[in-house]
């Protein structure tokens, strides 16, 4: 308990301070580290990145994530001041304030770590769940929509910050390709070995990760559509890999029906509006998740 909320308020102090050397680590951490898809370099300067990532069971033990996540969650939920940032004008905050921001600078280590944690096959997935959660408080706390929104690909930094969520999962999934071989079936169950359990639980994520956005009034269709795209263009990727078609069923499931509960008639409704503007040369390549949403659609009416 002591050394828990030693983290919590460790990471309190870190992300309250633009200076400090989380700030610069993770800034200095964005690129790529050569070969091995989207992970990041972890230059040996970086020492409280390589201290809890270089092995990143120690972040695991330590409950890195939970400590990380809070904080976020506080952050975006309790400080006005930051709000009124997050939903003003994006002015240079895609190339250099993003660098300042305590919810951006969150998002990236939880990007940089669970990356670390798929390519080192940790059984862990290192609560990437919290990303849902991130989704559906920066919705909430999103601006009304203004007519002159259409008009930007980003209309606010928080527009930013969804797309940041949606991509990172992405790449969480991508990597799963090139984490495996051959033509066996890649089992979802599997903890050890050549495992990409991460890959699956990301999958499961970018569902709960898109429902709020899609049911956002605050956003506008061209965003939804856009983040829509990132996650369906990684589902066509993976026709592509017959090993991987339990991935490809996952994240399509994922899509269609986010919490494995029941069919959701509103969101299937707006997955399906923001599907029907998708390029069509990708949804032709789609035909399996257009049939899947169609039945969802009928069980939503009580067909």
């Amino acid at each position: 308990m002591i050394l828990e909320e030693f983290e919590g308020e460790f990471f309190e102090a870190m992300l309250a301070n633009e200076g400090s050397v989380l700030y610069s680590e993770l800034k200095n951490s964005q690129n790529l580290n050569g070969g091995e898809g989207h992970r990041r370099s972890i230059p040996e300067e970086n020492r409280l990145l390589a201290f809890y990532l270089k092995d990143v069971t120690v972040a695991a033990k330590l409950d890195v994530y939970r400590s990380l996540g809070e904080v976020v969650l506080s952050r975006i939920d309790a400080d006005d001041a930051l709000l009124a940032k997050l939903n003003g004008p994006m002015f240079t905050y895609r190339d250099a304030g993003k660098y300042r921001c305590p919810v951006f600078t969150g998002i990236s280590f939880f990007e940089i770590m669970i990356l670390e944690g798929l390519h080192q096959r940790i059984p862990d997935h290192l609560w990437l769940h919290y990303f849902p959660h991130f989704s559906r408080k920066l919705v909430s706390r999103a601006r009304d929509l203004r007519p002159d929104d259409q008009n930007h690909e980003f209309p606010t930094p928080l527009c930013y910050l969804l797309y940041e969520l949606v991509a990172a999962s992405r790449d969480w999934i991508d990597d799963g390709i090139r984490l495996t071989e051959g033509d066996a079936l890649v089992d979802p169950e599997a903890r050890d070995g050549m495992h990409i359990l991460i890959s699956f639980e990301a999958a499961q994520a970018m569902g709960r990760i898109l429902e709020p956005i899609l049911c956002a009034p605050q956003l506008t269709q061209g965003l939804k559509v856009e983040l829509l795209t990132v996650a369906v263009r990684m589902l066509a990727e993976l026709r592509h890999y017959p090993r991987l078609a339990r991935l490809e069923s996952a994240l399509r499931e994922s899509l269609i029906t986010p919490y494995d509960t029941s069919i959701n008639a509103r969101y299937v409704s707006e997955l399906r509006r923001s599907f029907g503007e998708v390029d069509h040369v990708l949804r032709a390549k789609l035909r399996n998740f257009d049939r899947a949403l169609a039945e969802a659609e009928d069980k939503a009416r009580g067909w």
